[in-house]
């Protein structure tokens, strides 16, 4: 049952498509497909891009299964209302809205499988890899069969080429259009003064590229590169898809109208086809960024996460060797105040009678009983101080800056404390604690020096009261 559980939550955490949803889908739908239309003339050439084809995957990504034929029911009447608008013949709408629909159901059941019905991303450069892999291999061969014969047949065209702009041209909206979906709560989370900063920035190089009056050479469209960059080290995934977004959108433009390192006259497919790898290359390169730069900081992550719990005992929660002996290593190397070092010390505590308690009541109650002393010193030493366990029942507190009769005051606390009877697990249980100190009055004392004579000092007084 657990199992069944564990497998329905990601599709449980994927949200209904509402009937406002559906409604907000077609109207985009169709609004990117018209202007599609005003790009490129089907009857002589595919799109550059076909956005639509990635709002349809995002949207069959984040949404239930269940409803999925609600959507893609939306998808091909809007594709077919689109193309009939434009003044596309019945059939040859037919045709286009089939492809476009059969496209993001292949495409979303990939992306299911290859990420294990969680949310697509490009947090990592194998992740980056998947999603390309799936645009690339999932839906679309099959749409651009399927559309590309449907426009070859009807606008005699050649079928091989119609077949391969359409299949990049899918491939590249995919790659687009559908992370901004799925990335949409990151991004209106992320958008602020900086990002539109950003957004405008890339807007800019992308419009002095494109725009150009004349070809300044084969790294021309190539200088938005770095602007791209920084966009996907800066603000992460939502800074990478929005400024590849706008960088496509504005290249195609430009190039739509004649402008640019890709200008396109009519039927020139040699051009679009640059268009599209330069695009494609682009979008590689700055979601493998984003990937890198996710794996940079989850391994970041791990490593403060991995030197914090090294930093802490893991059966009490108090500071752990390492802590105190950063903690020692600190307070023998405080600087002089006034020609007079600082007076550091440490108490070196030792349970007594703690070995008849594993032994009666075994090692859980022993532990629970460790957990109790810890908590108890934690809430008698100063806040300046530091409690860490460096044994079994043995444990530490280094204090900094405290004079000899604090330091006796404190360990007075410290004993009657341990000394208040505990109840564990309905046993009635009492310890005690043997205390030993030293003093650190400056870098002539080591660390270790410090806590040895603090631990013999414990023993010199847990041997003279036995006696």
């Amino acid at each position: 049952m657990s199992t069944d559980r564990r497998r329905r939550r990601p599709e449980q955490l994927r949200r209904r498509a509402t009937p406002g949803l559906l409604v907000a889908l077609g109207a985009a739908y169709v609004a990117l497909s018209l202007a599609v239309w005003q790009l490129a003339d089907p009857t002589e050439t595919s799109a550059p891009w076909w956005p639509a084809a990635g709002l349809t995957l995002g949207v069959l990504c984040r949404v239930r299964r269940a409803d999925w034929p609600a959507v893609l029911a939306v998808v091909f009447a809007a594709d077919v209302a689109a193309d009939l608008i434009q003044g596309a013949a019945f059939v040859t709408s037919l045709g286009w809205a089939t492809a476009n629909t059969v496209e993001p159901l292949l495409g979303a059941l990939a992306m299911g499988r290859v990420f294990r019905d969680q949310t697509p991303n490009i947090e990592s450069p194998t992740n980056v890899l998947r999603f390309f892999g799936v645009a690339a291999l999932a839906g679309t061969p099959v749409a651009a069969l399927i559309g590309g014969t449907t426009s070859a047949l009807t606008y005699d065209l050649d079928l091989v080429e119609t077949w391969r702009l359409w299949y990049i041209g899918d491939v590249i909206g995919i790659l687009l259009v559908a992370p901004a979906v799925l990335y949409a709560p990151q991004i209106r989370a992320a958008f602020d003064a900086r990002f539109a900063t950003m957004l405008a920035v890339t807007a800019a190089v992308a419009l002095l590229v494109f725009r150009a009056p004349e070809d300044w050479g084969l790294g021309q469209p190539y200088l938005v590169t770095p602007t791209l960059v920084l966009a996907a080290l800066w603000f992460g995934a939502p800074g990478a898809v929005m400024s590849a977004m706008a960088t496509a959108l504005l290249a195609n433009v430009a190039s739509a109208q004649g402008y640019g390192p890709f200008a396109l006259g009519d039927g020139d497919t040699g051009a679009l086809g640059d268009l599209q790898v330069f695009v494609a290359v682009q979008m590689l390169t700055t979601f493998l960024v984003v990937g890198l730069r996710a794996q940079l900081l989850t391994a970041r992550a791990q490593a403060e996460r991995l030197s914090e719990e090294q930093l802490r005992d893991p059966l009490t929660g108090t500071g752990s060797r390492i802590r105190i002996e950063d903690e020692l290593a600190a307070a023998t190397s405080q600087p002089a105040v006034g020609g007079t070092p600082p007076s550091s010390a440490v108490l070196f505590l030792d349970l007594d009678a703690f070995k008849p308690v594993n032994d009666r009541y075994g090692h859980a109650v022993g532990d629970e009983v460790l957990c109790t002393v810890a908590s108890r010193l934690e809430e008698a030493v100063r806040d300046t101080d530091t409690v860490g366990r460096v044994g079994g029942d043995e444990f530490v507190v280094v204090c900094r800056d405290i004079t000899p009769a604090e330091l006796d005051r404190l360990a007075v606390r410290l004993t009657e404390a341990i000394a208040e009877p505990m109840q564990i697990d309905g046993h009635d249980i009492a310890v005690g604690a043997s205390i030993g100190t030293s003093w650190a009055t400056g870098a002539e004392v080591t660390p270790s020096d410090l806590l040895r004579s603090a631990d013999v000092d414990m023993y010199r007084r847990k041997l003279g009261r036995r006696n």
